[in-house]
């Protein structure tokens, strides 16, 4: 709830001959894998969802579901898959974004984030995101991602991406998606703040994440800083990533900085505020 105020690259990750991932090598492989698989399964989702409404109207009545019954399949596979998820995390302690197998089991593991000498030959733009509190904006309870809900990069480049946060309030993330506040898919996999270069962020700290699940990005944004008088010290945070293909990718706020009971309803899933696009072309 809100508060106020690189090792190898693994081995491949289907059994030779075979259709079936290897769960030992799964657990082994690096983070930004599992971004990469949580982005493909997102676009699965969307794939069969697809698929479905188009078939629908050949399907006679009794054998079509029911709009209520499928958003109780769609919740008991989301349920499943955050069980798995958790499970690998407290089974493992490491690779925490690894998640169940997806469709394309031909997939290779993620390319790792660019070194900083393997940036140094594309071209670099700056991106540039502001956060306002709901207060700032006149919608309480709704922090927001100004100008967010499409943010549009060239490809084969190195983005220089500074997020400023005038958010105060922290919103520490939930057991089952602590991993989040681990900085992933960035040149040198970090984050600058305040003037450190930083892996990670004490999660009694994250405010907000810029989550990209189809690109292995992460980066995890601090609280800003009030004073006794109100004035507010934002949270700048700066890092480097490479745009190694183009495409359409969400992203998401995984900090439970919304409304609701948990935090996770209102601007959370609202194109604009805590999620949108990221389109890469």
């Amino acid at each position: 709830m809100r508060a106020a105020g690189a090792g190898g690259a693994p081995g491949p990750l289907v059994h030779p001959g075979t259709a079936r991932l290897d769960p030992l090598r799964l657990l082994q492989a690096p983070a930004s894998l599992g971004l990469s698989l949580l982005g493909q399964l997102d676009r699965l989702g969307e794939g069969v969802a697809r698929r479905y409404a188009a078939h629908e109207a050949a399907l006679p009545p009794k054998r079509r579901i029911s709009a209520s019954s499928g958003l109780l399949l769609t919740s008991a596979v989301a349920v499943a898959g955050l069980s798995v998820l958790g499970a690998v995390e407290s089974g493992t302690g490491a690779n925490q974004w690894a998640t169940a197998p997806v469709a394309d089991v031909s997939l290779a593991a993620a390319t790792p984030p660019a070194t900083r000498h393997q940036a140094r030959s594309l071209p670099t733009v700056e991106e540039r995101l502001v956060i306002l509190t709901g207060g700032m904006t006149g919608h309480p309870g709704w922090p927001e991602f100004v100008d967010s809900r499409q943010i549009e990069l060239p490809a084969h480049a190195k983005v220089v991406l500074t997020i400023t946060s005038f958010d105060d309030g922290t919103a520490p993330l939930p057991k089952n998606v602590q991993f989040y506040d681990k900085v992933s898919g960035t040149v040198g996999g970090s984050e600058t703040f305040d003037g450190k270069r930083l892996s990670s962020v004490s999660n009694a700290e994250v405010a907000h994440t810029f989550t990209v699940p189809g690109i292995g990005l992460n980066l995890v944004v601090p609280a800003a800083t009030a004073s006794k008088s109100g004035a507010i010290t934002p949270a700048v945070v700066t890092a480097s990533f490479v745009t190694a293909k183009s495409g359409s990718f969400t992203w998401q706020c995984y900090a439970p900085c919304g409304t609701g009971k948990n935090g996770e309803g209102g601007p959370m899933e609202t194109p604009g505020y805590m999620t949108g696009k990221v389109v890469i072309g």
